[in-house]
């Protein structure tokens, strides 16, 4: 049992080895997989308060172009009515992402991501505090 112990120790010691390198997802690329990727607004808190419809069908879907241009619309709305159009940049090393649409803009810092999940947090100091989880559009 001890013989089997050891060599399980070492086996694993073994296997951590310095070439071994932590490579870093740049959000940017996780977006747009560097094509395009559609997105769902999971949830929008907006001062606390659940903003996002219950009903799927209902909720926005954002998609992400390399080029840095995203569109937004209901997901019922697909195929049927044009999307809005915008442009976003990741700036400041993955932390803030800013959006525009129609001479309006939008800044959220990036709070986590993943390829599960967006949680993006508005830095505005407005009255209005907005949270925004997005998810990988589900297979319906």
């Amino acid at each position: 049992m001890i013989r089997l112990l050891v060599f399980g120790l070492l086996l694993m010691t073994a296997g951590c080895g310095n070439d071994t390198s932590v490579v870093e997802i740049r959000i940017n690329s996780l977006l747009h997989d560097d094509s395009s990727k559609v997105w769902m607004v999971e949830s929008e808190r907006i001062n606390g308060v659940e903003n996002a419809p219950e009903n799927i069908n209902f909720r926005t879907v954002l998609t992400f172009y390399d080029d840095s241009k995203f569109s937004e619309q209901p997901l019922n709305t697909v195929g049927n009515r044009p999307p809005k159009y915008g442009s976003f940049e990741v700036a400041d090393q993955n932390l803030t992402m800013n959006f525009r649409v129609d001479n309006k803009g939008n800044t959220y810092l990036v709070d986590a991501y993943s390829k599960e999940r967006i949680v993006l947090k508005s830095v505005a100091k407005g009255t209005y505090r907005t949270e925004l989880i997005l998810i990988p559009l589900p297979k319906l």
